[in-house]
Formats: C-alpha cells, structure tokens, sequence
C-alpha cells in the first residue's frame, strides 16, 4: 500500500523487472569494493613496513654518523691533549737545556779567565 501511494503500478512493475539484474550488479560492486579494500589496507600495511623499515635504517645511519662524529671529536681532542703535553715537556727541556747552557759558558769563561791567569803568570814567569 505504501509503495502504491509513492509510485504507480507501471513505475512498481519496471523496478521488479529491472531490478534483480541491477540488484546483482550492486552485488557485484559491493563485493568488488570489498576486496578493493582489503588489498589498499594490504598495500598500506606493507607501505607502512616499508616506510618503516626505511626509517629505521635513516635512523641507524644517523645515529652511526653521529657517533663517528663524536669518536673523531674525541680522538681529536686527545690528540690534542697529546700534543699540548709533548709541546710542554719540549718547552722544559728547552728551558732545561738554556740553563745548562748558560752555566757551561759560565765555565767557560772562568776557564777563559783561568788560562789568562795562567799565561800572564807563564809570561811573568819567563820574565824574572
């Protein structure tokens, strides 16, 4: 009764006609969507893995990167501590040896002034 008021029984006779073969078509589209979107999750799920996967090796370069940065910086710095300590132990041989030198030349010339004694007396000696 409700379908006679809303259409007529032309309008009610071509939809039980027509309907059954776009009724299997709807079917077939809805069944056709379904596996569609099971394959799209299936592909974004391996989408997301590989996304995933490459993410987790860009970190691991980065974190590797980083911690060969941070091991330069170190060799570099203890090289430097090296170096800053050899340079030092350098300065105080130098300063070491400039005193040394220095009272060597001290002695040398009080044995300059030595020999001078000795010959003013080897020359007074041959005089009287």
């Amino acid at each position: 009764m409700i379908w006679s008021i809303l259409m007529d029984e032309a309008s009610l006779m071509n939809l039980l006609t027509t309907a059954p073969p776009m009724a299997a078509f709807a079917g077939y589209l809805v069944y056709q969507n379904r596996g569609n979107v099971q394959r799209f999750d299936s592909l974004m799920q391996k989408s997301d893995e590989r996304i995933s996967d490459i993410r987790s090796r860009y970190d691991k370069v980065i974190s590797d990167l980083q911690q060969e940065k941070m091991d330069f910086r170190d060799d570099a710095n203890n090289i430097r501590t090296n170096l800053s300590t050899k340079i030092e132990s350098i300065n105080k041989q130098i300063d070491e040896m400039e005193k040394k030198f220095d009272r060597l030349l001290l002695v040398i010339d009080k044995i300059q002034e030595k020999l001078t004694e000795l010959r003013i007396k080897d020359i007074a000696r041959g005089n009287e």
